[in-house]
């Protein structure tokens, strides 16, 4: 069973009493600033101030306890077969019954910090389900939990040694469309541009690129004080518990559980709990990262912007946009706080197409409006995508 979210996310309590700037009403609009000349809450008395964090904070309480009260989901994922095993990683493949003579197969690359249930959440929300559904046949790299075969991998042998291995396993025929989810984007792009000809197309949902643009600036601040000790620490061969991993992810929007919880407190939807249920559980079975991909992460990506500023190699090759040669859909929702659209959208390469939904980083690909928002478009994409493989081979 995955664990509970509430110990993280009772730890972070306390917050709500700093969300005035996230929260406060008027304060909505991106201008408005506690640096600003006649910032609003200078104007409220120290008892409307008191009245409005308190209310918050209980607010945030009881959205923690109706989670805890819900019944346990139990679903089962969508039927599938194990085609191939290298470490901890798996090919999953998923068949379409309707599939057409030469469909182009997609294959699914998930990030590293979270499990690939994200794409098969339940039998209501799953992406693997429409896809295959509407004859796509489905394929997906789960990476797994890291162990003794990976304990001194870099992201660049995630690519080399698992991700193009796994490519090496798919049944020959129309080459297969990478689709890469967040970190598992920039996998999917370095595989994209190393395989060539053996990829037919690459997807890009909520992919960082510009790192400038994903990283708050307080971030960098601390990333520059830490990195002579993190640095030292993370080049060895182990890994980073995914409760540590959790906890910089929340860093890059520390007000949204408490504004998501203070919503979900004063929802009545059964349907929409059950979903928020869902996300919850999935987000705290993190899955733990090994050091040196950390490392990377928050020195190289995070701090010095190399993937942008094209200093970031795999197989010693640098990759670069530029170097894709495949059809690419970049998809940046409007509403990403964990990579805003400014980040995804610099990753443009010569034959790229940009989808920018009306959703957040979860919600593209799990939300209430997934399906009509980047689902069906991405389908439609497929197939113009398949139009131009057919027409090429």
């Amino acid at each position: 069973m995955a664990p509970h979210p509430l110990p993280l996310y009772q730890s972070l309590a306390a917050l709500s009493t700093l969300s005035l700037s996230s929260a406060w009403p008027q304060w909505s609009s991106a201008s408005a600033s506690l640096n600003s000349a006649s910032p609003p809450w200078k104007t409220l008395s120290a008892a409307d101030i008191n009245s409005f964090t308190s209310e918050r904070f209980s607010a945030f309480q009881r959205g923690i306890a109706k989670l805890a009260r819900l019944p346990a989901l139990r679903e089962q994922p969508a039927p599938h077969s194990i085609i191939w095993q290298r470490g901890s990683a798996r090919l999953l493949f998923y068949a379409s019954a309707n599939a057409a003579p030469g469909a182009a197969p997609l294959l699914l690359v998930p990030s590293l910090i979270n499990t690939a249930r994200i794409f098969d959440l339940s039998p209501e929300t799953s992406l693997i389900r429409y896809l295959t559904a509407h004859g796509t046949p489905v394929y997906l790299l789960d990476w797994g939990k890291p162990g003794t075969a990976e304990a001194g991998f870099n992201s660049g042998d995630y690519v080399t040694e698992r991700l193009l291995p796994a490519l090496a396993e798919l049944p020959t025929g129309t080459p297969p469309v990478l689709l890469g989810y967040c970190m598992g984007g920039l996998l999917a792009a370095a595989g994209a541009q190393l395989a060539g000809d053996a990829v037919s197309g690459l997807i890009l949902m909520a992919t960082p690129w510009d790192f400038s643009a994903a990283a708050p600036a307080g971030l960098r601040v601390y990333l520059q004080a830490l990195e002579p000790m993190g640095t030292k620490m993370l080049d060895t061969p182990g890994q980073v518990p995914a409760e540590l991993l959790q906890s910089l992810v929340l860093t890059l929007d520390p007000f949204g559980v408490v504004q998501k919880y203070i919503a979900f407190a004063g929802q009545a939807d059964d349907e929409a709990d059950k979903q928020f249920q869902r996300i919850e559980h999935w987000l705290a079975d993190g899955v733990p990262l090994v050091n040196r991909v950390l490392r990377e992460a928050l020195f190289s990506w995070y701090l010095r912007n190399t993937p942008s500023e094209q200093h970031w190699q795999v197989a010693q090759t640098p990759i670069s946009p530029a170097r894709i040669v495949q059809p690419t859909l970049i998809i940046a929702p409007e509403r990403d706080r964990i990579v805003p659209p400014a980040a995804a959208l610099a990753f443009e390469t010569p034959n790229s197409t940009v989808l920018q939904p009306l959703t957040g980083h979860i919600g593209m690909v799990a939300g209430r409006h997934s399906a009509a928002r980047v689902w069906e478009p991405l389908r439609a994409w497929l197939a113009a995508c398949e139009t131009h493989v057919d027409e090429k081979y």
